[in-house]
């Protein structure tokens, strides 16, 4: 009778905790997809919003020598052929500005040559050590890597990458001499359907050699606020070894994150490479910039 009586007790408290427990499963289950409702709805929003802005803008500010520079600015599709003319178009000024950084990155961190798949190619080159690396021909061959995030041809990519991307957005803006129309610089923005609502990635900033220290970069930074208004976070990576960008992010008021938010398909490594964003609610030191950039 004893065991009859606990064996119904228990069964009485099993049965309330699965209740319980079921209880709080469904009000989680209709917590999370209200949430997910609400962002849905937010993304639609934001992907409304971003059909409705001119797909080509042209601006023209002031560097700091008080020259007239012309920034264009270009929104299309990020597997485009469109997009992928824009970047061949400056892929010696791009090579020239990731060069030293890559190079730079190699020679403090040279064991990823033979553990890392990117650096594979790399992996003979040294073979014997780093004192007897051909530091020449290790450059020869990342300015021909290099080359490849400039000059490809989106047709060639796969059926899975093609839909993977095949509803993200690519913003391409570049800056030029505004009399004889030289690309002096360009900087290069995406955005993702699984990114976070009002939020865009820096993919691509570069200065030719010749056209630095004339504020160029920060204009084409700031550029963004005057193409997509609305936008509410910036974030970029760069190599640890990269302290000059380091530095130039932090002037324009970029923050470190030490926990972001990574692509499921490729996990960068934090140990060599660095996170950054921008919030446009607790800082306007680019959208005040973006003030200065006029059209005509």
């Amino acid at each position: 009778m004893f065991y009859a009586k606990r064996t119904k007790h228990i069964l009485c408290f099993c049965i309330g905790i699965v209740v319980v427990t079921s209880f709080t499963f469904k009000k989680t289950e209709i917590i999370k997809r209200t949430k997910m409702i609400q962002k849905n709805e937010s993304q639609t929003t934001w992907l409304d919003y971003l059909n409705t802005l001119p797909k080509r803008k042209t601006f023209f500010a002031q560097d700091k020598q008080g020259d007239e520079v012309m920034l264009e600015a270009t929104i299309t599709n990020l597997l485009s052929p469109e997009f992928a003319g824009l970047l061949q178009s400056v892929w010696e000024i791009g090579v020239d500005a990731y060069l030293p950084v890559e190079m730079d990155f190699l020679k403090a961190f040279p064991e990823v040559a033979t553990q890392e798949p990117q650096f594979k190619q790399f992996g003979p080159l040294f073979a014997q050590g780093t004192d007897s690396v051909d530091w020449d021909a290790v450059g020869q061959k990342m300015k021909a890597q290099l080359k490849q995030h400039f000059v490809f041809d989106p047709a060639s990519f796969s059926d899975q990458m093609k839909k993977m991307f095949a509803d993200d957005i690519a913003i391409f803006v570049s800056v030029k001499e505004k009399g004889t129309q030289q690309i002096l610089g360009l900087v290069a923005f995406s955005i993702r359907t699984n990114f976070n609502v009002w939020q865009i990635k820096v993919t691509h900033l570069a200065v030719g050699p010749t056209a630095q220290k004339r504020g160029l970069a920060t204009l084409l930074m700031s550029s963004i606020f005057t193409i997509v208004p609305k936008v509410k976070s910036l974030f970029l990576c760069t190599r640890i070894t990269n302290k000059p960008a380091q530095r130039a992010y932090s002037s324009w008021s970029f923050e470190r994150d030490l926990n972001p938010k990574q692509d499921p398909h490729y996990k960068f490594n934090l140990d060599h490479w660095i996170f950054m964003e921008y919030d446009a609610d607790k800082t306007d030191r680019l959208q005040k910039k973006a003030n200065s950039l006029k059209t005509k």
